[in-house]
């Protein structure tokens, strides 16, 4: 139970006590990413604020103490950034104690979200119950869970989200916000070490628990106070009690860095400076891949405000309006100038996860032209890659968006991401059902009745002569790349470059086979009967020869019938080799480039053009 010391309520012109100030500092921005304020641990003596008799300085995340709308109880929101421990809660209350005496408060929580549990009270622990609440009045914080009450802390595990309900059974005492008018649509609160969504919820009506219905989005107007876990581990004391202790899991994978150029030393004069860039991103790793931190390019020395969008698929054709964009979040970060990336910092939106051989679309934009791109050769060609995903050539954008497209140009910046690898299904362990352990029925000691037959003479079926043969398994998918290697120069590039065959469309009858970047869509997978070559989605189908020579008369696939058109030689399981037909090789017309048509090309053509090999991948 809370025993805080009971403050006056401030006189009208009196100096606002110090914390107001923090809070006036976290407010400030849509975003902005603030130093954590601190609290101290309180030993007992004290009421966490003063911090009479204090140990040592606790990190809170403040949020906007400037609502005004009443309510019995609030759901939030956080994600420990890193492994922290929860000791502390403040909140915005409308009473004032002693004249209006104590108020009782409980504090719920539980693992994830609290959308889909607000009315489930069986979906929640209770952390707190404290009876004896000596509200501080609206705007000033008042503490609610004290370092140094007989409450468990609470502990939470790298990039955890958690759930917070706080509840005053009786009376509407907490004073909420609504982001959306009275915080300038700020999504979030954020330090180094814990984020606090500003879409929150809170209870309708009179004071009644779990049954009450909800409204949002709502603000929680306080603080959480928490302590850092040094090097992982928990920082609190041996053998204290912790509520929900849970192994600490297995450390994240560590993020990856995939950078174009930024060009060091160049004048804000040369280049491209634009408002904002779309650009795409394509999945080609061996499983999906989640994009955690961005990075722009600015040659500002001061805070500049930026949004992120995202949507699935290709930003061509939704580079006029943000219809089909989801916004990930809008962020005030301090420019680091020329030649070096700006972060959106790691934990300001969720991490967003592209499938495997998917294209997800990205549009980074500040309110002004502040944001630096190179020239590009052709929208949608590869601009950076790497193994495992590839940055597309985009385009520069004006502000807002609907104010003009400047095509091609390469985006500068940095992508953070992980590779998120598919498990295979783990078969069971042991039998779903056990056996009972005794029969059903005891047997009757004596057969009830006679047979009413005799039996037949000869058995009703004669058995098969020969076991029925095992199935064969089907032919191994693979797909043909265009064999790249040291000193190639495709497109004005000496970089390593994955083209893949595939036919387009969805590889129906009569479609053409061309090169697309090598990823892990099924248009891209083949497998040989014989000395055909037929598209993995449907073997019915061949590839087969319509001309020579020419990008007009390129491979197609038709139902295969045997004919020497649809025959192919040269195919290996290992190595590089050429795929001939009729004594030409199958290649593209020249370096190689998204959509070129793959036909029959005399070798020597190819084998100039450093286009004649292929490998299975």
């Amino acid at each position: 139970m809370s025993t805080a010391h009971h403050r006056p309520r401030r006189r009208p012109g009196a100096p606002r006590p110090k914390r107001a100030a923090a809070v006036a500092l976290a407010s400030l921005g849509r975003g902005l990413l603030v130093p954590a304020a601190t609290a101290r641990k309180d030993d007992g003596g004290g009421d966490g604020d003063d911090g009479g008799g204090g140990r040592g300085e606790l990190p809170r995340l403040v949020t906007s103490y400037a609502g005004r709308r009443a309510t019995s109880g609030v759901l939030f929101d956080v994600r420990a950034k890193r492994p922290l421990v929860v000791r502390g809660l403040e909140a915005n209350v409308a009473r004032t104690a002693p004249s209006d005496g104590p108020i009782a408060v409980e504090v719920w929580t539980r693992s994830g979200g609290f959308r889909g549990s607000e009315g489930d009270e069986g979906a929640w622990r209770l952390w707190a119950n404290v009876t004896t609440v000596a509200g501080r009045g609206p705007g000033v914080p008042t503490p609610i869970v004290s370092p140094g009450d007989a409450v468990a802390p609470l502990a939470m595990a790298d990039r955890e989200r958690r759930a917070f309900y706080v509840s005053c059974p009786g009376g509407r005492h907490l004073l909420v916000g609504d982001p959306d008018e009275e915080d300038g649509g700020r999504r979030y609160y954020i330090d180094e070490n814990l984020i606090l969504w500003s879409n929150g919820a809170a209870r309708r009506g009179k004071p009644g628990g779990f049954e009450k219905a909800t409204i949002e989005p709502r603000l929680f107007g306080g603080a959480v106070l928490y302590e850092v876990a040094p090097g992982g581990e928990s920082p609190v004391a041996e053998g204290a009690p912790i509520l929900e202790p849970q192994s600490t899991p297995s450390s994240p994978q560590q993020l990856k860095t995939l950078a174009t150029t930024f060009g060091r030393g160049v004048s804000v004069s040369s280049g491209y400076t634009y408002a904002g860039h779309m650009f795409d991103v394509l999945a080609r790793a061996r499983g999906d891949v989640e994009i955690a931190s961005i990075a722009f390019h600015t040659y500002k020395e001061e805070y500049v405000t930026v949004s992120l969008y995202t949507k699935a698929g290709e930003y061509r054709g939704f580079d006029k309006d943000l219809s089909g964009w989801t916004m990930l979040c809008r962020v005030s970060v301090l420019g680091r100038g020329l030649g070096y990336p700006t972060f959106i910092p790691e934990g300001a939106f969720d991490p967003v996860q592209v499938r495997r051989g998917h294209r997800q679309a990205f549009y980074v934009t500040a309110e002004g032209p502040y944001l630096r791109a190179a020239g590009g050769t052709e929208e949608g060609s590869p601009s950076t890659w790497n193994p495992e995903i590839v940055i597309y050539e985009g385009a520069g954008k004006k502000y807002p968006v609907e104010g003009g497209t400047i095509a091609p140009r390469a985006w500068n910046g940095v992508l953070k991401y992980r590779v998120i690898e598919m498990p295979s299904e783990a078969p069971t362990t042991s039998p779903t059902d056990q056996p009972t352990k005794e029969p059903t029925k005891k047997p009757t000691k004596e057969p009830t009745r006679q047979p009413t037959k005799r039996p037949t003479l000869r058995p009703t079926r004669k058995p098969t002569k020969r076991p029925t043969p095992r199935p064969t398994p089907g032919p191994r998918e693979f797909r043909l790349r265009l064999y790249w290697q040291r000193g190639y120069y495709w497109q004005e590039s000496s970089r390593e470059m994955w083209w893949c065959m595939r036919c387009r469309n969805n590889c129906r009858s009569g479609d053409s086979v061309d090169v697309d970047w090598c990823g892990g869509s099924k248009t891209q997978r083949f497998v040989s009967q014989g000395e055909t070559l037929r598209p993995a989605v449907d073997p019915s189908l061949c590839l087969t020869s319509t001309g020579y020579q020419t990008n007009d008369r390129p491979l197609r696939v038709y139902r295969c019938d045997g004919g020497s058109d649809q025959r192919f030689e040269g195919l290996q399981d290992k190595g590089r080799f050429e795929i001939r037909h009729r004594g030409r090789c199958i290649s593209q017309q020249h370096h190689p480039k998204e959509g070129e048509r793959v036909y029959p090309e005399e070798c020597r053509k190819t084998r100039d053009h450093d286009t004649t090999y292929w490998i299975k991948y």
